[in-house]
């Protein structure tokens, strides 16, 4: 009986979801990234159709569309709420971050997100959602070696000439590091050391090595 009250549960939220964003789930007839982009662009769109804007930024996400960047990011602070939650049914396990449905597009992404990601890292407070979830997609993002986010920051920091912004990247280094050393895969010592390297010598001087 449990079984099938969930069944009826999971189908009725469908129903639901189809029918505010039938052409959406098509395969045949989805629409192009302009058009959910633009969609995306309206006035109040999370208040009137919540689920239609995580759809769109889904799409967007699995379309690799970075020409929209933009658009993503302005929802990045965006926390969904997966419908089985505060019922009696786990459908399945979710981090914190999967509430996120502009992190979790940006980080299919990859690279390409990470200069927007960056500059926002740059600007923002440290204290800011904004910053904390810009600063854990580019370590998403980096997820196969988490060190080398940290060296990513670590790298825009020295360059930043600005006071105020680089603070900002100093922390952002400061939650890389603390995120990297979380990983199983990495070291302490490996996150640290990224997080304290020097600068990267001028691409003239690599080249008159080699």
């Amino acid at each position: 009986m449990k079984y099938l009250k969930c069944v009826l549960f999971v189908l009725t939220f469908a129903a639901t979801l189809s029918a505010e964003c039938s052409r959406w789930n098509s395969q045949t007839d989805t629409p192009s990234a302009q058009e959910l982009a633009a969609f995306l662009e309206q006035k109040d769109v999370l208040a009137s159709q919540p689920d239609c804007a995580i759809a769109a930024l889904e799409i967007l996400g699995h379309e690799h569309a970075t020409g929209y960047i933009p658009q993503i990011l302005n929802f990045l602070t965006f926390r969904r709420k997966f419908y089985w939650e505060g019922t009696r049914f786990k459908m399945r396990p979710v981090s914190e971050l999967d509430h996120y449905p502009a992190v979790m597009a940006l980080f299919e992404m990859g690279k390409p997100a990470l200069p927007a990601l960056l500059a926002v890292a740059t600007q923002e407070k440290p204290d800011s959602l904004r910053f904390t979830n810009a600063v854990n997609t580019i370590m998403l993002i980096h997820r196969d070696q988490a060190s080398g986010g940290v060296a990513f920051l670590r790298q825009a920091a020295l360059k930043q000439d600005n006071q105020e912004r680089r603070t900002n990247l100093d922390a952002a280094v400061a939650l890389a590091e603390s995120l990297c050393t979380k990983d199983p895969r990495e070291s302490n010592d490996t996150c640290v050391a990224a997080g304290t390297q020097p600068p990267a010598p001028p691409k003239s001087q690599v080249s008159e090595k080699h």
